[in-house]
């Protein structure tokens, strides 16, 4: 037979999973922009959904990094180029993309 206590042990770990569970769905991902392309880039635009965030000019060798809420895909626009990732970001997923020559993104 279970005891009482271990029992309560047993709802608290339960409770404290599901809390965990809910308080990572909603945890920000984090997309960062390294710059290798050999000149600086003007007016970076990221965009995920209805977030939107502008980070400037990204000088060559530089970088800038933004958190935004999971749940679509990140799509990149800059100068004449726009790049969209193929799968949808994921709860405290850090995406590394790095813009070389040409505009040209690697990941």
């Amino acid at each position: 037979m279970i005891s009482k206590p271990l029992l309560w042990f047993i709802a608290l770990a339960l409770a404290a999973l599901l809390a965990m569970a809910w308080w990572g769905h909603r945890y920000p991902a984090r997309v960062t922009i390294i710059n290798v392309s050999g000149v600086a880039l003007r007016e970076v635009e990221i965009r995920s959904g209805e977030q939107r965030a502008v980070t400037g000019t990204i000088p060559n060798g530089g970088s800038r990094s933004v958190a935004l809420t999971p749940g679509d895909t990140v799509t990149i626009h800059f100068a004449r180029t726009t790049w969209r990732s193929p799968e949808e970001l994921t709860p405290a997923r850090a995406m590394i993309l790095y813009i070389g020559p040409e505009g040209q993104v690697t990941r």
